[in-house]
């Protein structure tokens, strides 16, 4: 068949070959779908299932799923096909009803996309359309003065017509302050915008039936214009803060018949939003702590239901000077799968081109809206958790306003009965959505795996990342508002300890308690523990509260790719790089990158410079002792006093670094230069290194001795772990 993968394929990775090596989520590779799903888009905590509930608790391993349905795909890779059964609708198998292709794994890829009939399944309550998405910017006083309207409408000039190709065809703005909404008719007939006023926030309504969202480029003199009189017209604004919940109510509105998204610019704490008193941080540490994370009014989780239900994304970018309440204000992106961004003290001139590549990134990514995603399994097991950005509304289905990606879904499963290990073990994810340009589909993924009765396949089979997501949400940020802070770390701490300990019981008993024994697949697990000890959204020291929030919303959703960045970051010597370093290779044509080196200061030196990222921001950090001619080379300058925090002239080599991540997770981030003992931003550096002692709590060695005495405990006394009154010292 001309369409059959061939084994000839170099470097290419075979979604069916055994064994091989699962490839690690930040690694650039080409997938070859030959039945199951590649990594990319459904990801398992271990390849081989354990065959009961006995042995999968033993082993203290998460029986989880990573599933990320719109994950972005390399250029050289074979897309997603789409198939159209016409009016017989998708064959299914029966029992127990999973969407089938054909029986040949290899002629039936393992994700597909199905163009279903009308009558099965049902028809959906409305007609799709392509994308419609609203643009609310806050004209407020404090937005208008900072700079801010007028650095929004510069971005949305831009991005808005820069790529034609995937551009929406209806789009809409507003703006809005405390006292009233401003709709736009924006009709091509037109001569000039017509605004017209809501000032009834309490019953807020849209006063046109069309003009509202329109095609950009047939409307283009008109949206251009109305973004140039914006922040000229609004001059004269009023302080008092926006209305958030009001223009989200108005995007509820508008949105209703069709679904869509809504991008939203906020200076200022919403003036809608009860005002909470700026949390106290003597809070921390206290049977009142967990009161910080959880919403200050549920009318605002209502209303991210409501929109989540009409296949409405909520996309939110906060520029804070003072508290703002994210804790309330997630709710509008983690019930509707929407993204929130966070720029606090914003200044245009070192923000802009960030805020920028973000809002360009979220009206061109891959995705779907108004989905509803269900994931089946085989007999003997069942879905356990859901975790994620979604609207839980049956116990079977998800409803996610945008599924995309950036966002993914955890799953963890459990065993409703025994496994037959002469049989593989399938999973089945099966997202039903609109796409872009209005076409209702199903998304389906597949994967299969072995059953195995052994604790070692188990532990051999393994995946690091899914066990570190699962940890990251399910033990972490789902109790977060239930748990103190200190009570989950010690939680945390204890899973790592008690799946070490259950490797050495069940695969390495003959050997003394007193060696330290980690599993090939955990060897690296206490750091990337550590990492999330330390992360913002956990560690102990004093957080300000919209910071914790904010970092806690983004790790319950991001990709695997992205929960480990975050979790442990990129750290690079970039005063020493090869010549070859950044440019793109002889033989694969593919950029040359430098290997990462440990987070730790004990491997730096002070003539060194270094950069390191996180997927939030990126440092890089100036020894005091670096030569001349390393600040010539790197940043064309000869004297250390010239570098400065917005230091822009960097060399190629590390531009292309820079660029090549960049495109990588489709977003700039915020670049910060810091000199050594002179620059604030040095302690922020600092405690992303991850394996020295900061952010009060341990260095990696210290952990990691820690975790072997827990262990040893409970080897010697024959115990679990837990039960031995063991707490982390910080």
């Amino acid at each position: 068949m001309a369409n059959r993968p061939s084994n000839m394929d170099k470097g290419a990775f075979m979604t069916c070959a055994s064994p091989q090596t699962i490839p690690i989520s930040s690694s650039e590779y080409v997938a070859v779908d030959q039945g199951n799903s590649a990594p990319r888009f459904i990801r398992l905590s271990t390849y081989s299932m354990p065959f009961s509930h006995d042995l999968a608790s033993g082993c203290h391993l998460p029986v989880a799923a990573m599933i990320q349905p719109f994950a972005q795909q390399p250029d050289n890779e074979a897309p997603v096909p789409v198939v159209d059964f016409g009016e017989a609708g998708p064959p299914r198998s029966s029992p127990p009803r999973l969407l089938s292709s054909n029986n040949d794994p290899v002629a039936s890829p393992s994700r597909t996309t199905f163009l279903p009939n009308l009558q099965q399944p049902p028809p959906p309550s409305r007609k799709p359309e392509s994308l419609h998405i609203l643009f609310g910017i806050d004209v407020s006083a404090e937005s208008v003065t900072s700079g801010l309207a007028h650095a929004i409408c510069t971005i949305l000039r831009h991005t808005i017509f820069a790529n034609p190709d995937v551009s929406s065809k209806n789009i809409g703005i507003v703006a809005y302050d405390a006292k009233s909404v401003y709709f736009f008719d924006l009709s091509p007939n037109l001569s000039q915008p017509k605004m017209l006023v809501v000032s009834d926030m309490e019953s807020m309504f849209v006063p046109l039936r069309t003009g509202l969202f329109v095609d950009p480029y047939l409307s283009r003199n008109l949206i251009e214009g109305l973004l140039d009189m914006i922040p000229t017209y609004f001059i004269s604004a009023i302080s008092g803060g926006a209305a958030l919940g009001a223009v989200v109510q108005a995007g509820l509105s508008a949105l209703l018949p069709t679904g869509g998204e809504i991008l939203l610019f906020q200076r200022s704490h919403p003036s809608d939003l009860p005002e909470r008193s700026k949390p106290d941080q003597e809070l921390a540490s206290t049977d009142k702590e967990r009161t910080l994370f959880v919403p200050g009014s549920l009318k605002w989780t209502e209303l991210a239901e409501e929109c989540a239900e009409a296949g409405i994304a909520v996309n939110t970018w906060l520029f804070p000077s003072q508290f703002a309440d994210v804790a309330t204000i997630n709710a509008l992106s983690l019930k509707t799968g929407g993204d929130i961004y966070f720029h606090p003290r914003f200044l245009p001139e070192r923000d802009q081109a960030v805020v920028g590549s973000e809002v360009s990134r979220v009206l061109t990514r891959p995705m779907g809206y108004n989905c509803t995603m269900r994931v089946r399994c085989s007999t003997g097991l069942s879905v356990s958790t859901n975790l994620g950005a979604f609207h839980q509304m049956s116990p079977s289905d998800l409803t996610i306003a945008s599924s995309h990606a950036d966002n993914s879904v955890l799953v963890t499963f459990t065993h409703s009965g025994r496994l037959d290990d002469r049989r593989e073990a399938h999973i089945q994810s099966a997202t039903l959505y609109t796409s872009r340009t209005g076409e209702r589909r199903v998304r389906v993924l597949n994967i299969a795996v072995q059953v195995s009765t052994l604790a070692a396949n188990i532990f051999k089979n393994a995946d690091l990342e899914v066990v570190c997501c699962t940890f990251t949400r399910e033990e972490a940020l789902q109790m977060m508002s239930q748990r103190s802070l200190t009570e989950i770390r010690d939680s945390i701490s204890e899973k790592c300890a008690a799946l070490l300990l259950a490797y050495r019981r069940n695969c390495a008993a003959s050997t003394s308690p007193t060696q330290l024994i980690l599993p090939e697949a955990f060897k690296t697990l206490p750091v990337y523990v550590l990492g999330l000890l330390k992360s913002r959204p956990l560690k102990g020291s004093n957080v300000i509260t919209d910071v914790r929030n904010y970092h806690a919303e983004r790790l319950i959703s991001i990709s695997t790719s992205a929960t480990m960045r975050y979790l442990y970051p990129r750290m690079t010597a970039i005063h020493d790089l090869s010549p070859n370093v950044g440019f793109p290779s002889e033989q694969t044509g593919r950029l040359v990158l430098p290997s990462p080196m440990p987070s730790s200061y004990t491997h730096m030196e002070p003539h060194g410079v270094y950069m390191i990222e996180n997927g939030e921001d990126m440092y890089i950090w100036v020894g005091d002792g670096v030569s001349p001619q390393i600040l010539l080379d790197l940043f064309n300058v000869e004297n250390w006093d010239e570098i400065g925090p917005r230091t822009a002239s960097l060399s190629v080599q590390v531009r292309n670094l820079i660029t090549h991540g960049n495109l990588l997770r489709g977003r700039a981030l915020p670049l910060h230069v810091v000199r050594q003992n002179m620059d604030g931003a040095e302690i922020e550096f600092s405690n992303l290194l991850v394996e020295d002692t900061n952010n009060d709590a341990m260095s990696y060695v210290d952990y990691l001795c820690y975790e072997h005495k827990q262990i040893n405990q409970a080897l010697v006394n024959g115990t679990n772990i837990g039960s031995n009154g063991w707490r982390i010292p910080w």
